[in-house]
C-alpha cells in the first residue's frame, strides 16, 4: 500500500474556508504493509522512528506519540460506521519530509484507511478513504484544516495538478508541462511549535469576519460565498486585522482560478507571478511567513533562477515551492544552497518533485 505527500502550488490557506486549491500528488510517500493476525490484538511498527506500538482492537485510547494516534483514529473511524475491523500486523514508512508541509500525516491516514479496507473487504470508495482519513485527524487531533491534504492524496494523478471546489468536492484536473519545468521544494527547517495555535487563531478571524457579513447576506455560508465587492462595501465595520484576513482568502481565491486558466493557455511566466504575489500576500495580510522564507523568495525571484516561489502555509516557517525550467534545475539548486548557507550558515534542504498519482496498492 502506497499513499502520496502533496504540495499546493497556490491556494493553501482558501481550503479553511472551503474555497479553491491548486494542489498535487507527490513522488514522496508513506510505504504500508498490513496484514490480519486473527486475534484482538494490533501491532504496528513505525519503521521511520524504529518505534512499535500495539493495542486491543476492541478497546483502546489515545495515545501520547502523534504518528500512532493517526492510526487509532482512522480504526475508530472504521468502528463509527460500524465497518468491522480485526487485530492485524502493520509495518510503514516512507520518504516524506516530516515538517516540510507536504501532509505526511495525511498520507499515513489514507494508507492506513486504505489499507483497512482492503484487508477486511469493505470496499471503500476513494471519497469514503478521504472523508476517513480526514475525520482520523480531526476527532484524534483536533485539527480541522479541510479536506485539501487526504483529497490530493487520493485523487492525485501522475503529471497533473488539480483544483478542489470545496463546496461541492467537485474537481478539475490541469496537465503540469513536466517537460519544461520541474517543482522544487526548499525546506528552510525552520519550526514553531505555535503553528496549530496560530492557524486556529486565523481561521477564527475569517470565522468572525464571515459572520459579521451573514449579517448583511444570509446565504453566506463560507468566506467563499463573499465577493471582493461585499467585502470592500463593509470595510468600515471590520477590525482592521480581521478585514486584511477576509480580504487575502477572497484575493487567493481568485488566484487559484487565474492560474487554472493559464495552465489551459501554457501561461507559465504568469502563473509564476501569481505565485510570487501569494508570497508577498500571506507575509502582509496573513502574517504567516518567516524571515528566511522572506530572504529565499526575495533571492529566487530577483536572480531570475525561478519563475514562480511562495511558502507552503503552515506557519512561520517550513518550505517554499519553486517552479523551474528543467534547464535551470541544477543551477538553481546550487544558487539556492549557497545563498541560504552564506546567509544563515546552515544547509537549505532541496528536494526536486514529480507529480504521482494517489493512494493505491503497490
Amino acid at each position: 500500500m502506497r499513499s502520496p505527500g502533496r504540495v499546493n502550488l497556490i491556494g493553501d490557506l482558501t481550503g479553511d474556508t472551503k474555497g479553491f486549491v491548486l494542489s498535487a500528488a507527490i513522488d514522496k510517500e508513506i510505504i504500508c504493509a498490513i496484514s490480519a493476525n486473527y486475534s484482538d490484538t494490533c501491532q504496528v511498527h513505525a519503521y521511520n522512528l524504529r518505534d512499535t506500538e500495539s493495542f486491543n482492537v476492541t478497546k483502546f485510547k489515545k495515545s501520547d506519540k502523534r504518528w500512532m494516534n493517526l492510526v487509532l483514529g482512522v480504526v475508530e473511524q472504521f468502528q463509527k460506521r460500524k465497518l468491522e475491523v480485526k487485530g492485524f500486523d502493520c509495518v510503514f514508512g516512507g520518504d516524506i519530509p516530516i515538517g516540510a508541509g507536504l501532509a505526511s500525516s495525511a498520507a499515513i491516514s489514507c494508507a492506513f484507511a486504505h489499507g483497512l479496507s482492503l484487508l477486511f473487504e469493505h470496499g471503500l470508495s476513494r471519497p469514503e478513504v478521504v472523508n476517513i482519513a480526514r475525520s482520523a485527524i480531526k476527532d484524534y487531533e483536533s485539527i480541522d484544516s479541510g479536506i485539501m491534504d487526504q483529497f490530493a492524496s487520493v485523487f492525485g494523478k501522475a503529471n497533473q495538478v488539480f483544483t478542489l471546489n470545496g463546496i461541492t468536492m467537485e474537481h478539475e484536473y490541469f496537465n503540469f508541462p513536466f517537460q519544461e519545468y520541474r517543482l522544487i521544494l526548499c525546506d528552510t527547517g525552520v519550526k514553531n511549535a505555535d503553528t496549530i495555535t496560530a492557524q486556529a487563531d486565523r481561521r477564527q478571524e475569517i470565522e468572525t469576519g464571515t459572520a459579521l457579513l451573514k449579517k448583511h447576506l444570509k446565504s453566506i455560508q463560507s468566506l467563499r460565498d463573499v465577493s471582493l465587492d461585499l467585502l470592500s462595501k463593509h470595510e468600515a465595520e471590520f477590525d482592521p486585522v480581521i478585514y486584511r484576513r477576509c480580504r487575502i482568502v477572497l484575493e487567493e481565491n481568485s488566484r487559484v482560478l487565474d492560474c487554472c486558466e493559464m495552465l489551459k493557455k501554457d501561461d507559465m511566466p504568469g502563473f509564476g507571478q501569481n505565485m510570487y504575489k501569494s508570497h508577498d500576500s500571506l507575509r502582509v495580510d496573513y502574517e504567516m511567513s518567516c524571515k528566511k522564507l522572506d530572504y529565499l523568495k526575495e533571492k529566487v525571484q530577483t536572480s531570475g533562477m525561478a519563475i514562480g516561489s511562495r511558502m507552503m502555509v503552515k506557519g512561520f516557517g517550513g518550505s517554499a515551492i519553486n517552479i523551474v525550467q528543467v534547464e535551470k534545475v541544477d543551477a538553481f539548486i546550487k544558487f539556492v544552497e549557497e545563498v541560504y548557507s552564506a546567509e544563515y550558515g546552515r544547509q537549505l534542504k532541496t528536494y526536486p518533485l514529480k507529480i504521482a498519482n494517489g493512494t493505491g496498492k503497490i
